[in-house]
């Protein structure tokens, strides 16, 4: 790992969990985040952005891997006292710890989260936020629910058609909810045979 990415909390749990999210087998940089010292009164601690980025990364945590336990018990018991405290200058900041303590991401269905991540640097005014790119993601959110609502139509006038739902009193009509929970499993456009 470049010398960079180890002197920096926030980026090394990033890219750990992206490289977990992402199935790859990362198990020796779990030592990793035993060089940063956690604690209460150590550096680790009040590099909020890493505490959170390191609570997230705790998730992925495999039978075995103390190290991720000790950080998520202790990320998340500093987050709250932070949090408690009011400890967190930023809003857009403490929103992000509060919406993250809440639910973690890997816990959520990833379009809604998109639609808050939009939402919530929509409202930021960080120098790291890009307006480009913030359109950019809009554009391919509002595209993609185009399609999805599209789809919905089609499936269902295919189901009004049908009328298994009239004939059978026993038969569960719940076209939309079942929709919607393959589009929270694979939203992508190129998934759109899973709704069938």
């Amino acid at each position: 790992m470049n010398l960079q990415l180890k002197d920096n909390l926030h980026a090394s749990a990033l890219l750990f969990r992206l490289l977990r999210e992402n199935g790859f087998s990362v198990t020796d940089e779990v030592d990793l985040f035993r060089r940063f010292k956690i604690s209460e009164k150590g550096a680790s601690a009040r590099d909020i952005e890493g505490m959170l980025s390191l609570y997230e990364t705790s998730y992925y945590a495999k039978e075995g891997e103390a190290t991720l336990d000790e950080a998520m018990d202790f990320t998340s018991k500093h987050l709250i006292n932070l949090l408690d405290k009011g400890s967190i200058k930023d809003p857009c900041l403490r929103e992000r710890v509060a919406h993250s303590l809440e639910l973690p991401l890997n816990w959520r269905f990833e379009r809604l989260h998109t639609r808050w991540f939009i939402e919530h640097f929509s409202r930021s005014t960080n120098e790291h936020s890009n307006p480009l790119l913030l359109d950019l993601a809009k554009l391919d959110f509002d595209a993609v629910q185009d399609m999805h609502k599209d789809e919905l139509d089609r499936l269902s006038r295919w189901w009004t058609d049908l009328g298994l739902a009239q004939h059978l009193s026993f038969f569960r009509d719940r076209l939309t909810a079942n929709f919607l929970w393959t589009v929270g499993c694979a939203f992508e456009p190129h998934f759109w045979r899973y709704g069938e």
